[in-house]
């Protein structure tokens, strides 16, 4: 039969392109761990609302915690208040100098056009040192 229509082809084994697809999902599973840690891992600034207390018909005190790796450096934060359909009445900017204390406890009070039901550490970034977003 090969002498009517040639030499079969030949058969190609399937390990190293089984080895070199393990070696793909292995580099591919790497590189969703290093980009997961890194937004996912530990943040530079984290914050977190302590508690809440309503000062009057539309003003309400926040209190709240700032951590920082690098506790020298200055921060901005943005605490929030919300109504009682959840959209939010009032905001305010709260810088946090540095200090020698990577975490730090601070008050904000927050005035809105409608009374404020609920209030809440919004964000915070790093400033430079004059207070300016790098």
């Amino acid at each position: 039969m090969s002498d009517r229509y040639g030499a079969p082809p030949r058969r190609w084994s399937g390990r190293p392109v089984a080895m070199a697809l393990g070696a793909l999902v292995v580099l591919a599973g790497l590189g969703v761990a290093w980009i997961g840690y890194r937004a996912l891992g530990t943040k530079p600034i984290e914050g977190q609302t302590i508690a809440t207390r309503l000062v009057d018909d539309k003003t309400m005190s926040v209190t709240f915690t700032v951590t920082r790796k690098d506790p020298s450096q200055p921060v901005n934060c943005v605490v929030r208040v919300t109504g009682k359909h959840g959209a939010t009445v009032g905001t305010t900017e709260v810088p946090v100098p540095g200090s020698d204390s990577a975490t730090v406890k601070l008050d904000a009070t927050v005035h809105g056009v409608e009374p404020p039901v609920a209030g809440e550490l919004f964000s915070c970034e790093q400033t430079g040192p004059s207070g300016t977003k790098p």
